[in-house]
Order: structure tokens, then C-alpha cells, then sequence
């Protein structure tokens, strides 16, 4: 806690005046080059073999967004060169909205080619699943590490199957500092002003007084994910040091649990939970089930549907039960607002179903 002004009211007692000010960061600027391709197609070229044209077709904002057609490969898409733009060791945030052109559920990426001294590298900034009923956001962070000398840079978007076609609009390239961010939401939001006033034992005003505060504990609890890394001193310590609060970053996923059909296990999870139990550690559940096709168990997608309601659930019954004293609350569907496995098969009621459940 941080006091910025004292003020000594002799004639009332001694009032402590704690002023915070809240700091706003200003608007960072989109390093993109017409990002939202008003401008036609400049600044922006194929990457691979592809056709694009600025489109007025289906725009996600403004009047006109990227058509990306004829692509033979799916790392074939739209790119930028970012070479001078972005700077070494600056974190960057980076997005841009996609949309298919027809079908549903394909992969995209958001991808940072770069060549320097140590070679050629891809990078995923960001990943995501498109359909051509809504237009899906990638949003990811990317930090400029360069060996020797920087020779190209280039920022594209990939992924859905060769033949698919997207539209692709409003990148957005900005300098993030995700610290200032943090501290002015900090004086924003959790900071108040205190006024404290000192008498004697007779209760007559103190003046003059001089008063220290010093924060003994948070009540704001702190979180992160964690793995079976606890079996190593330093992340163990460094964890139960620093966080109050964990989520599983895969162990209490389905996938990890029944691997196979019907073959359930909860060893590596069980490890985790407790450790956190042992520290003090609260824990949430993440999660239930994945609605993005591609997390989904191959056993579980060779299912008929009347067995995969079966499964459904044997699996809420199943990890409900067992982390039930260890949870106190949990991700039922992950990623829902983009993806609808479960849905696709069995019908939209099948979502609220398990929360109900």
C-alpha cells in the first residue's frame, strides 16, 4: 500500500489522507499497415500460392475485409512484412479477426515468420477454430528475440485445409506493457481513499502524529496454472511462494483422464491436487469437456451418438465426483463461444445439459 499524501488536521486529530490517483495508460498504436484492407490490398501480399482481394462482401467492421481464395496448402494466407517494425525484446500484442468463406470448424493460425543468424523459425502467436457463421478473434502476445542478424520478419494468417477459402480483417500490431496496464488497473480498481483518526486513551485527537502502515497479506488472491512440475524444488517453492490460487493446466482435462475408453485415471492429477492441498492452495477445475473438435479424444469422436451421451455423462459423474472436495468450482465446456463439438453431434440443448447435470 502506497501513501501519497499525509495531512496533519491538528484541530480535529490527526487525519491520514491515502490520495490515489488512477493512471490510464494511453492508446497504443496499431503498427499494422491498413489493417483493415479499406485501402485495398497494399501492404499486404500472399503468403504461398493464393488470390486476394479486398472484398466488400463480408466485413467484419468498416466496408471491406480480405478475401483469401485458390490456396493450394494450408499454410497458404495473407501476410505482412513486420522487418523494422517490431523491435527486439518488446513484447507485442497481436490479433486479427477470420472468417470462412463456406463449412465450419477449421483450424487458423496467426504465425510469426522470422529469419536471423540462427535460422529460419514459424512462431504461433495466436490459434483458433473459424466457421462461416460468425467471424472468430485470434488474439495472442509475441516478443522479438533476434541471434545475430535480423533478415526477415513476416506476420500471416494460416491454417484452415487447402482449397478453403477465408476472409481475413482488423489486425491489430500494438507495443504492450502488460505492467503499466496491470498497476493502473491496480490504482483503479482495488485502491482506495483511507482516513484514519488518532486519539489518546481519553479519546482527545493526537495531532502531530506520524502513522506506518505495512501490508501484512493480500486479500486478493493470486493464480496460476500448474503442472507436474512440483516435482521440482525450485517451481514447487516458487509456486506455493507466490500463488494462492491453481488450475490444472491439462492434468484434469478429459482427455488426460480416459485416454481410452473407459480407461480412467487421475494419478497424475491427484499428484497436483495434493500438493495444493498440502500448501494451502485453492483449486479450480479446468475442465469437463472441449467444444474445439480437435481436443477431442478420437475415441470419443468414433462414438454413435447415444454411446457419446453415455460417456458424457459417465465423465461429469466420474471427475465431479472425485475432485469434489478439491474443486470449488470448474470449466465445464472450454472454449465454447468458438467451438460446438458436443452441440454438432447431439443438439444445442446438450450444453446447458451439462451444467444442469
Amino acid at each position: 500500500m502506497m501513501f501519497s499524501r499525509l495531512v496533519d488536521a491538528a484541530k480535529t486529530g490527526v487525519a491520514v489522507g491515502v490520495l490515489l490517483l488512477a493512471v490510464f495508460p494511453c492508446a497504443a498504436q496499431n503498427l499494422a499497415v491498413n489493417p483493415g484492407f479499406e485501402s485495398g490490398t497494399g501492404n499486404w501480399f500472399g503468403w504461398g500460392s493464393v488470390t486476394l482481394t479486398s472484398s466488400t462482401a463480408q466485413p467484419h467492421t468498416g466496408s471491406r475485409s480480405m478475401l483469401v481464395q485458390n490456396r493450394t496448402d494450408t499454410w497458404n494466407g495473407v501476410a505482412q512484412s513486420v522487418m523494422g517494425v517490431l523491435q527486439p525484446t518488446n513484447n507485442y500484442r497481436i490479433s486479427a479477426w477470420v472468417r470462412l468463406v463456406s463449412g465450419n470448424n477449421q483450424p487458423v493460425r496467426l504465425t510469426m515468420h522470422k529469419v536471423d543468424g540462427s535460422g529460419t523459425t514459424y512462431t504461433t502467436v495466436a490459434s483458433g477454430t473459424a466457421t462461416s457463421t460468425n467471424w472468430t478473434q485470434l488474439n495472442g502476445s509475441y516478443t522479438l528475440n533476434v541471434s545475430g542478424t535480423l533478415t526477415n520478419l513476416n506476420l500471416y494468417m494460416e491454417g484452415p485445409a487447402a482449397g478453403v477459402s477465408f476472409y481475413a480483417d482488423d489486425f491489430l500490431v500494438e507495443l504492450y506493457d502488460w505492467k503499466a496496464e496491470a498497476n493502473a488497473r491496480i490504482e483503479q480498481i482495488r485502491k482506495r481513499d483511507v482516513q484514519l483518526l488518532i486519539v489518546d486513551a481519553a479519546g482527545n485527537p493526537v495531532p502531530g502524529t506520524t502513522v506506518a502502515v505495512k501490508q501484512t497479506r493480500s486479500r486478493f488472491a493470486f493464480g496460476s496454472a500448474i503442472n507436474g512440475n512440483i516435482s521440482n524444488p525450485n517451481y514447487a517453492a516458487f509456486f506455493k511462494t507466490n500463488f494462492q490460487w491453481a488450475v490444472m493446466e491439462n492434468e484434469s482435462k478429459w482427455y488426460a483422464n480416459e485416454p481410452s475408453r473407459s480407461n480412467v485415471t487421475y494419478t497424475a492429477a491427484n499428484n497436483i491436487t495434493n500438493f495444493c492441498h498440502t500448501n494451502g492452495i485453492t483449486m479450480r477445475g479446468h475442465t469437463l469437456f472441449w467444444a474445439v473438435d480437435q481436443y477431442v479424444q478420437s475415441w470419443v469422436t468414433n462414438l454413435s451418438n447415444a454411446n457419446l451421451l453415455v460417456h458424457l455423462t459417465n465423465r461429469l459423474n466420474s471427475a465431479v465426483n472425485h475432485f469434489k472436495n478439491a474443486f470449488v468450482h470448474w470449466g465445464v465446456n472450454n472454449e465454447i463461444l468458438h467451438g460446438n463439438y458436443f452441440g454438432n453431434r447431439l443438439g444445442n440443448w446438450v450444453d446447458p445439459w451439462m451444467f444442469q447435470h
